[in-house]
């Protein structure tokens, strides 16, 4: 008997030991449990946890909504805004948000609240976030302010955005604001077709300004219809390819065109280098342009003077045409200055700029009548250059069509280049006036 008691005794002291054993086993299992649970809920943002139904039921003994449960209907515009809606307290820490935030910004929920409001703008839109609200705070600003910002990502990238902020009061009739409501609308589709819209009007408007002068560009820009105006003097100048079309007859059309455009793109490079200058237009190989049209400011003799500077580069640029077109082309030029003209905007489906009047008629006969490679003046272009330093060749009385016999004259800017034509007829003419 006392042999059974004793087993019994040693059995019951094991199982005790065993006993113990498992109860520590379970209270440090359910320690380190305790601790990783901790360190876990330390990584959340106290915010996210309070806005956790499950959280809130298991650990704060909260009640559990159901999660099929009704909003208000404010709730539900709140949280299903397409714009990007942050309310913060008057410390700027964002406490509420509804679901697109978390698609603006690319932060998760969790992540978004409990932050300052900063952290979702650029570094540039900080500062005038942060005015605003200190504005709004001390009543020194309305407690309604827009904005055009841009807004910060996850990712560091800018995003541009339409910022309302809302300074919003306990009380109606309370002065002092105790939070803020942010409202983001993304404005990247609209800037892009901002932009889109842009380029496509500088590509209408380059596009304008090679066929119409940008003085009449910016006036159709502003609406003006009917764009017509008097010029009291201006310079009319005629560039023609002599023979163009025994040239043109061996050629293809596609050769044809192109050696033109070779040849009209020189033209119009040398024409850009004078401020006065205005392509009027192309009838066919002839190439007419004016000066002292949009220069109201400018005398007679410098838009006369330019007008001859740039005949002059003309015959310069043929030398590297011929060059580029292995071809031995050359040109015959008419310059006359006069007034009155007049000049305009004609058509409406496609509007061109012309210029009409007597001195363009003479500027045509000057250069049909003139000798290759010579520029072709009349008299009253010679007599606004003749104290210019120039030399100046009378050409005699010239019959021009519709005008009967005018003098006329060839001007150059050297001697040396008379000697490039056959001038055995021509005279200076200062020695003809003399005698």
């Amino acid at each position: 008997m006392k042999s059974r008691i004793i087993i019994l005794s040693c059995m019951a002291g094991v199982d005790l030991v065993f006993f113990v054993m498992v109860i520590s086993i379970y209270i440090i299992n359910r320690k380190l449990t305790y601790r990783a649970g901790i360190t876990i809920l330390k990584r959340f943002s106290p915010y996210a946890l309070m806005n956790n139904k499950i959280f809130s039921k298991v650990f704060l003994k909260g009640k559990l909504h159901d999660k099929n449960e009704k909003l208000s209907i404010e709730g539900l515009i709140f949280k299903n805004a397409s714009d990007t809606i942050l309310c913060s307290n008057i410390n700027g820490t964002v406490e509420v948000h509804n679901n697109s935030s978390s698609q603006l910004f690319g932060y998760t929920p969790a992540q978004i609240l409990g932050q300052q409001i900063t952290l979702f703008f650029s570094q540039k839109s900080q500062e005038i976030i942060l005015n605003k609200m200190e504005m709004m705070k001390s009543g020194q600003a309305s407690s309604f302010v827009e904005e055009d910002l841009y807004a910060l990502t996850d990712s560091n990238s800018e995003i541009p955005v339409h910022v309302t902020i809302i300074g919003m009061k306990k009380e109606e009739n309370d002065s002092n604001i105790n939070s803020f409501v942010f409202v983001f609308r993304d404005q990247s589709n609209l800037v892009k077709q901002k932009q889109q819209a842009e380029e496509a009007k500088a590509k209408s408007e380059k596009l304008l300004y090679q066929i119409l002068p940008r003085d009449i560009v910016l006036q159709l820009n502003r609406g003006e219809k009917d764009i017509s105006f008097v010029v009291p003097s201006g310079t009319i100048i005629f560039i023609d390819i002599n023979k163009f079309s025994e040239y043109a007859a061996n050629l293809s059309p596609q050769d044809i065109m192109a050696n033109l455009s070779t040849y009209f793109a020189l033209i119009d490079k040398t024409a850009a280098k004078y401020n006065m200058v205005q392509k009027i237009k192309l009838i066919g190989d002839i190439y007419m342009a004016a000066t002292g049209l949009f220069n109201p400011e400018s005398s007679p003799e410098s838009h006369a003077d330019q007008t001859v500077q740039f005949a002059h580069d003309c015959l310069g640029a043929l030398d590297e045409v011929n060059i580029k077109l292995t071809s031995n082309l050359q040109i015959r030029i008419g310059v006359n200055t006069g007034g009155s003209i007049i000049a305009g905007v004609l058509g409406t489906d496609k509007p061109v700029f012309d210029i009409i009047g007597d001195p363009i008629n003479v500027a045509a006969r000057l250069q049909s009548t003139a000798e290759v490679n010579r520029v072709h003046i009349s008299q009253a272009t010679y007599d606004l250059l003749k104290g210019f330093s120039y030399q100046f060749i009378q050409r005699g009385e010239t019959f021009l069509k519709g005008k009967g016999k005018q003098m006329t004259y060839y001007v150059s800017l050297g001697s040396t280049w008379f000697g490039r034509n056959n001038s055995a007829h021509l005279f200076k003419v200062a020695s003809a006036i003399e005698n």
